[in-house]
């Protein structure tokens, strides 16, 4: 027998929402000298990869049981790639 009432709760409580995550691909660099302040090592930035998560919450509609998280990865490519159209 079905918990409509637990379930219709979970699902008013919390639907998803978006969440914004970011990956180190590569570490920065610091500039080295040497003692004639000659550049030994050229500094460079980190390069990151960043992109937004949608987490939405999903319920067994039959227990009303929370089961794992629904995610949908967007990147920044994916966003401006659509806006171009």
């Amino acid at each position: 027998m079905a918990n409509w009432e637990k379930y219709a709760d979970d699902k008013a409580k919390s639907l998803g929402g978006f969440e914004k995550k970011e990956e180190i691909i590569k570490e920065a660099v610091a500039e080295e000298k040497d003692e004639f302040d000659v550049v030994i090592v050229k500094a460079e930035p980190a390069e990151k990869k960043e992109w937004v998560v949608y987490k939405k919450k999903v319920w067994d509609s039959s227990t009303g049981e929370a089961l794992p998280d629904s995610e949908q990865e967007y990147s920044k490519w994916q966003k401006r790639k659509k806006s171009l159209k």
